[in-house]
């Protein structure tokens, strides 16, 4: 059987029954594949376009609202990774994050408003090793935002990071 993409789901038939096998992850990160049968086909298949769309919906919702600050504080409470870890990180964010990005709503930040962040701190003496470090700070909080389902692009694709 075919692996389901998120959300989604597979439909197969089996002892004269279509079953709809879903997959997602709950909260706790574990994988859910809960199944629902149906007499036809065709009723199978709405239910499967009702789980797609349901998902693409809830995807929708999710990025709305939610802000850098927002994302910046869930990955304090809920990534296990060493004290000195976490201040480093919360040490670069509020120094070169919260005032400059941290309001903006996490799907609208681009490569451009990045780039503009890290041109200001070159331009104010800071050194490449901080500068890079900022950058990789940020890119842990992206990576944290697209594990969470929070976006589901990562708007770094196209950037070159400092050097």
């Amino acid at each position: 059987m075919a692996q389901a993409k998120y959300g989604t789901g597979t439909i197969t038939f089996k002892n004269g029954k279509w079953i709809w096998t879903g997959y997602y992850k709950d909260s706790t990160g574990k994988i859910k594949r809960p199944q629902k049968q149906f007499k036809t086909e065709q009723e199978a298949y709405s239910y499967q376009a009702e789980q797609i769309s349901r998902t693409t919906i809830k995807k929708e919702i999710q990025t709305q609202d939610i802000t850098l600050d927002t994302v910046f504080k869930l990955w304090l409470k809920e990534t296990d990774v060493k004290e000195s870890t976490k201040r480093s990180i919360q040490s670069n964010y509020k120094a070169h994050f919260k005032n400059t990005m941290g309001n903006q709503k996490i799907k609208n930040i681009s490569v451009i408003r990045l780039e503009e962040v890290l041109n200001k701190l070159k331009e104010s003496g800071k050194s490449k090793k901080t500068i890079y470090n900022v950058y990789t700070d940020f890119k842990t909080l992206i990576k944290f935002a697209l594990d969470e389902h929070i976006i589901y692009e990562n708007p770094l694709t196209d950037f070159k990071a400092p050097k």
